[in-house]
């Protein structure tokens, strides 16, 4: 589906297979939207597709993930992954990657503890990505801040109350994160 700012039309393409728990970025640079990973239900995607507005094309592979967050960042410059998990079984992952200019992915040094569904947004004026809440060990969603600083991640410390499956957008010309929604 495409929304030009009035309407939706639907956009029959070949190109990704049917799934959910992927996650979607846009890539200024490239200026093409990317699709990574997500899950049929049965198999935990690693596919990268870009979208150029005219049609899909499979890229690369990166890391098996499904219920991760995916942001570009200006800083590093590229694409930002994290949490989510890398089978069916539902394993957390913590590692964070960041998608190279050749398409390849690097792991990033350690920061958040390993959750599922976070929510992530990043700010192009204070040149951040941050990295909120999710679906933590033992059930527990944790209720911390993270920001990623282009070298390094920093706690930034807690927030609201914690949620799963929350949203999170920046909002540059009045200088606010803003996080929507979730569940407890």
């Amino acid at each position: 589906w495409e929304y030009d700012g009035q309407s939706w039309r639907h956009v029959v393409l070949s190109g990704p297979t049917p799934r959910g728990g992927h996650a979607m970025a846009y890539d200024p640079g490239r200026q093409k939207v990317v699709l990574h990973g997500g899950t049929d239900g049965n198999t935990v995607n690693s596919d990268v597709w870009e979208y150029d507005g005219l049609t899909w094309e499979a890229v690369a592979t990166g890391p098996r993930r499904a219920h991760h967050a995916m942001v570009y960042d200006t800083r590093t410059p590229g694409l930002l992954l994290f949490g989510g998990y890398e089978t069916t079984a539902a394993t957390r992952v913590a590692a964070p990657r960041a998608r190279n200019a050749d398409g390849s992915w690097r792991v990033l040094p350690d920061g958040p503890t390993p959750r599922m569904d976070p929510a992530a947004a990043h700010d192009p004026v204070l040149g951040r990505t941050y990295v909120w809440s999710g679906y933590g060990a033992g059930g527990e969603p944790p209720a911390d801040l993270w920001a990623w600083t282009g070298d390094a991640w920093q706690l930034v410390g807690t927030g609201p109350e914690r949620r799963i499956g929350s949203s999170m957008a920046s909002d540059s010309p009045r200088h606010r994160t803003v996080l929507f929604g979730g569940s407890k």
